[in-house]
């Protein structure tokens, strides 16, 4: 295009004011030309003009700070620019022109700038602002360890109170349990005393019964019959048709007398087995109450034979029936009395279950073998009684619970209590009432160490 004014106009600052008072603009300048003005001046205008003389009023203007303007700010015909709030910090002002025939002049002038920081804004500042900041943290941080190695002294002191609080409620709680535990195990000597004295009370009915039905006053009968007669005995006996059938009477009531002396003598000697099984009861209670039980070698089936001789006797006369089946096993090392008081236990809880006017049967079975790997001794009693409800399972071996309207609920669960005693296990299945129950107890199968021979 042909321009009737090709001539590239000058610019030129011709004013400067802070806080829109004309300042003179070279008082502000350093040496390097730059303008320097303090971060209070927060209000600078700036005026400006092309030296361009034909028709001025037609010369435009555009400016741009560097470091804060992102663009070119078209002025027209205006020629000032006016900062406010400049941070702190280093700029360029970029003033730039056109004559009255729109030639520009984008070299323009440029101005440095320096925004000096306030105080608190300086580098010097901020090092001590940090130095402070970090002394006054680690001097928190020291008082807060302080505190805490204060705080952590206290609660050493407190847990070790505490402590010694808990340990003496535990002693506390051992001696409240010791005697509990004492108060049970009575409770379990007056149960298994009980079970014994009711086989005993039952030899008693038994021989009650037998004197009742005695001969013996036959016999007396007879003998006066025969001292009647001590003058003329020979003619009595052949001749007398009351003598002649007397000695054969004697010889039945004999017979009779001696068949009594034996069932007498062996109902006593089951009785005298009842009273020593008491003495053994208690002193495997006092043993569990003590120092402990004592452990020896026995053979199982026959410990089991001889508690069902002794606590069996009388109920088939209640209709009951108690069946054995038994494999062979091994000598096992436990504790006879804790053993007889389980056993004992769960005979006593299937008679009651067998007696129950709900029951379908009256029928024991007891199962002796061994099961599980290490092998362990097992002894089951099976019953044909009323059963158990599911939701009674869970509870069946503790203490206090019973089915029985007159039951304490201590038999069971000593039984329980023996068995986890003896390092063993108590268990109980039904499939529900009226369906009968099986009780399983399982013990190790330990053996007595073999002797070593000496050389």
């Amino acid at each position: 295009a042909i321009h009737d004014n090709p001539v590239l106009p000058q610019v030129a600052i011709t004013g400067f004011k802070r806080f829109n008072r004309p300042e003179e603009l070279s008082r502000f300048l350093d040496a390097r030309g730059r303008l320097v003005l303090p971060a209070r001046d927060n209000l600078i205008s700036f005026e400006f003009s092309a030296l361009s003389y034909r028709l001025p009023e037609k010369n435009r203007y555009a400016y741009r700070l560097e470091g804060f303007d992102r663009e070119w700010i078209e002025l027209g015909t205006k020629r000032e620019a006016t900062y406010t709030n400049l941070d702190p910090g280093t700029y360029t002002l970029r003033v730039k022109a056109s004559n009255n025939d729109g030639v520009w002049n984008d070299q323009g002038l440029a101005l440095p700038i320096v925004i000096t920081p306030r105080w608190w804004q300086t580098l010097w500042f901020r090092v001590l602002a940090v130095v402070t900041l970090a002394g006054t943290l680690a001097t928190g941080v020291g008082l807060r360890f302080r505190a805490i190695r204060s705080r952590n002294r206290e609660l050493e002191q407190l847990v070790a109170e505490r402590t010694g609080e808990i340990r003496r409620q535990e002693v506390a709680l051992r001696e409240v349990s010791r005697r509990a535990g004492m108060a049970e195990v009575a409770t379990g000597v007056l149960h298994n005393v009980g079970n014994v004295f009711n086989g005993v009370n039952m030899a008693a009915a038994v021989i009650e019964g037998l004197v009742k039905r005695s001969k013996t006053p036959d016999f007396v009968k007879a003998m006066g019959l025969l001292r009647s007669h001590d003058q003329d005995l020979g003619r009595f006996l052949t001749e007398d048709a009351r003598g002649k059938q007397l000695p054969g009477y004697l010889e039945k009531v004999a017979d009779q007398l001696s068949r009594e002396r034996e069932g007498v003598l062996s109902e006593l000697a089951s009785m005298n087995q009842g009273i020593a099984h008491v003495t053994q009861i208690i002193n495997a209670q006092q043993l569990l109450a003590g120092a402990g039980a004592l452990e020896e070698e026995i053979d199982l089936g026959a410990l089991v034979d001889e508690t069902l001789r002794l606590h069996t006797q009388g109920w088939a006369g209640e209709g009951i029936t108690v069946e054995v089946e038994r494999e062979p096993l091994p000598p096992v090392l436990l504790d006879r009395h804790r053993f007889v008081q389980i056993f004992v236990n769960l005979l006593t809880n299937a008679r009651n279950a067998v007696l129950h006017p709900e029951a379908a049967d009256r029928r024991i079975l007891v199962r002796l073998g061994a099961a599980g790997e290490p092998p362990q001794a097992r002894i089951q009693v099976l019953d044909t009684g009323v059963g158990i409800a599911p939701e009674h399972l869970v509870s069946i071996f503790n203490y206090g619970f019973t089915m029985r309207p007159n039951g304490r609920g201590f038999g069971l669960h000593s039984a329980a209590n023996a068995s986890r005693q003896m390092g063993g296990a108590l268990r109980v299945e039904s499939p529900g009432l009226g369906q009968g129950a099986t009780f399983t107890l399982e013990v190790p199968m330990q053996h007595m160490p073999a002797a070593k021979e000496v050389a």
